[in-house]
C-alpha cells in the first residue's frame, strides 16, 4: 500500500506556492503536495513571510521523529525567548516531548495511545499530530503557519510517510495552518 496515494502530485511554481502560503494564513487548513525537484527556494518564500519553516532531507536508516527534531531545532530555538507567547510556550514543551524518544531511546512509551472514541491509535501519529498543532497555534499567533518540507522520502520508511499523508489529512479538515510539500520519490501517487 502506497502511503500518500491521494495526495496531489506534479509540478509547482512558487508562485502558486506563495499563494498556497497566502491562503492558509487567510484560514484555509493546510495541505500536503508532492512535487519533484529541490525544495530550498520554496523554504526562503515561506522564510520570508516568517513562517516556521522545518526543513529535512531523508537519508539511508533515517526516520521521520529523528529528522524532524532535526528540521525544528534550529526554528524552535529562535522561538525560545523571555518573551515567548503562552502558546509559543506550549510548542516548546511538545517539541521536546516529541523528540525525547529521539535523543533517547531509552524512554520510548509503548503504551497504546486512545483517540476520543475509546480507540486505539498509533501513538507516533497521536505524538506527530500533537506537536504539529501545538507547533501551529503558536504560528497562528503571530499570522503565519508552519511549513514542512522534505526531500529525500525515499528513505523515510513507509510507516513514517503514512503518518505525515495523517497529520496534512487531519491539518486540512481542522484548518491548521500547516503546510506539507515532499519531494522525492515516496511512491505511485495521482496526478493533479
Amino acid at each position: 500500500m502506497n502511503p500518500i496515494h491521494d495526495i496531489d502530485t506534479g509540478a509547482l511554481a512558487l508562485d502558486d506556492w506563495h499563494r498556497h502560503l497566502l491562503d492558509v494564513e487567510h484560514g484555509l487548513g493546510g495541505r500536503l503536495r508532492v512535487i519533484d525537484g529541490p525544495l530550498h527556494h520554496f523554504a526562503s518564500v515561506a522564510e520570508e513571510r516568517e513562517w516556521i519553516v522545518g526543513f529535512l532531507s531523508g537519508r539511508p536508516g533515517s526516520n521521520l521523529r529523528q529528522l524532524l527534531s532535526e528540521a525544528f531545532d534550529l526554528p524552535l530555538a529562535n522561538m525560545a525567548r523571555p518573551t515567548r507567547s503562552r502558546l509559543e510556550d506550549a510548542a516548546l514543551r511538545s517539541y521536546q516531548s516529541f523528540v525525547a524518544p529521539a535523543l533517547s531511546p531509552s524512554v520510548l512509551d509503548i503504551r497504546p495511545a486512545v483517540d476520543e472514541a475509546g480507540g486505539e491509535v498509533d501513538r507516533f501519529d497521536a505524538q506527530l499530530a500533537g506537536f504539529m498543532l501545538d507547533l501551529a497555534k503558536a504560528a497562528a499567533t503571530n499570522g503565519v503557519g508552519v511549513a514542512l518540507l522534505v526531500e529525500g522520502s525515499e528513505y523515510i520508511p513507509q510507516s513514517n510517510l503514512e503518518s505525515l499523508r495523517t497529520m496534512a489529512s487531519t491539518a486540512e479538515r481542522g484548518g491548521w495552518p500547516v503546510l506539507v510539500l515532499i519531494s522525492g520519490n515516496p511512491g505511485p501517487t495521482r496526478q493533479s
